[in-house]
């Protein structure tokens, strides 16, 4: 999964005015909140009081990702005009990896106004890994765990690269992306 779910769900979500009101979080806060300690799951997310008031909204297509499918998917958006945004997409899937599926849980976060640096910093601070900078000005943290110790998994380049880990490993990635003015930040766990 090299493009971000969140990207191709920002290209179909109106950013019409809408009577919810700007969110006021921090984007990393937010995250972290709704996304990491849920481990993504969609049912968790989809809970979680952080998003309660924020608007469902249906997606007549799944996003497109490299070498897997979208399952099952919801998106939650609440915004005030252009200028103030925030949207979660999460999702359950599967990659496919030398003829092998590798269920997925995923969960992003956009949000307008984009700070990067911020972003970057306190995940960097959270996972204890080191970021990658990627093409397409894609930063991504990649990791394996064990015991509760994560470790960078550098050779990864793509979510889908985890796979190369031993079957039954823990492993998890945070990609971090500014696009068209809003910070994206997608987490996914890949079941080995």
């Amino acid at each position: 999964m090299r493009a971000l779910p969140a990207a191709a769900v920002l290209a179909a979500v109106s950013l019409s005015p809408a009577a919810a009101q700007a969110p006021a979080a921090q984007p990393f806060d937010l995250f972290q909140r709704v996304c990491l300690s849920t481990a993504a799951d969609l049912g968790r997310v989809t809970a979680s009081p952080d998003l309660k008031g924020w608007m469902n909204v249906p997606l007549p297509m799944d996003p497109k990702i490299e070498n897997g499918r979208i399952l099952d998917k919801a998106v939650r958006v609440k915004h005030e005009g252009r200028d103030r945004l925030a949207i979660v997409f999460v999702a359950r899937g599967e990659l496919t990896r030398d003829g092998r599926k590798i269920p997925f849980v995923n969960c992003s976060l956009g949000m307008k106004p984009a700070d990067r640096a911020q972003a970057v910093s306190r995940i960097r601070a959270w996972s204890g890994v080191a970021p990658m900078d990627l093409p397409k000005g894609l930063t991504a943290f990649r990791w394996s765990e064990k015991n509760g110790v994560r470790t960078s998994v550098p050779t990864a380049k793509k979510v889908s690269d985890l796979a190369d880990l031993p079957a039954g490993s823990r492993a998890a990635s945070i990609d971090v992306k500014v696009e068209r003015d809003t910070l994206l930040i997608s987490y996914t766990i890949p079941k080995l």
